[in-house]
């Protein structure tokens, strides 16, 4: 075996692992985050509803069962009339905190778009546009179409994400003529940003057919 054939297995092997990886890391690190916030909560818990078995000093799964409970239990409450209207007090009085308020609402944002099961209808189509001043194409989420007031020329309004985070980006007017169509669909568009164009297919219009 020579040297490229080596580096070529140990690629792929990264490629295969490190996803899995992640996932674990990501996994353990939700285990250890609900251990240290609510562990010493959870074991006071089971103490008074079991108080003849021994208590659990550090039981990750139980800390996370109750994170995932308390975070449904306050998705319930707001969706009552009266938990909604504290919870809009609360999040005002915190809006309202200079630099505090900036960081809250940008995380608002993200978790929201993400949290959201009809965050992709928002995307109706992917397209290419320009970029750069030379020829530079970038990938694009189509969100609505206007009518110029002036020269009634139809814009198109897309999101250009920012790799590696696609939830945001700019938002960019560009001629109709001028953005090309794809065959993408709103997953595959996700996951080219996310992974930084790696994902991206082997081939992709990044030119504008020529009208005959």
């Amino acid at each position: 075996m020579n040297f490229d054939n080596i580096k070529t297995h140990i690629l792929r092997g990264a490629g295969l692992f490190f996803p899995f990886a992640a996932i674990i890391y990501g996994f353990n690190l939700a285990l250890s985050i609900a251990d240290g916030w609510f562990g010493s909560i959870v074991a006071a818990v089971w103490s008074r509803i079991f108080p003849s078995a021994p208590v659990p000093l550090h039981s990750p799964i139980l800390s996370l069962t109750f994170m995932l409970l308390l975070l449904y239990s306050i998705s319930l409450l707001v969706s009552w009339k009266l938990g909604r209207l504290f919870f809009n007090w609360l999040e005002a009085r915190i809006y309202n905190i200079r630099g505090l308020g900036q960081i809250y609402g940008s995380l608002r944002k993200g978790i929201d778009m993400v949290a959201n099961s009809d965050h992709k209808q928002s995307f109706k189509r992917v397209v290419m546009v320009p970029f750069t001043a030379g020829k530079g194409k970038t990938i694009a989420f189509v969100t609505n179409e206007i009518v110029d007031s002036v020269s009634q020329q139809v814009f198109v309004v897309v999101m250009i994400p920012t790799p590696p985070n696609p939830i945001s980006g700019l938002e960019v007017y560009f001629p109709k003529e001028e953005v090309i169509e794809t065959d993408l669909t709103i997953d595959q568009a996700l996951q080219m940003c996310m992974t930084l164009g790696i994902a991206a297919p082997a081939s992709l219009p990044l030119s504008q057919t020529k009208k005959s």
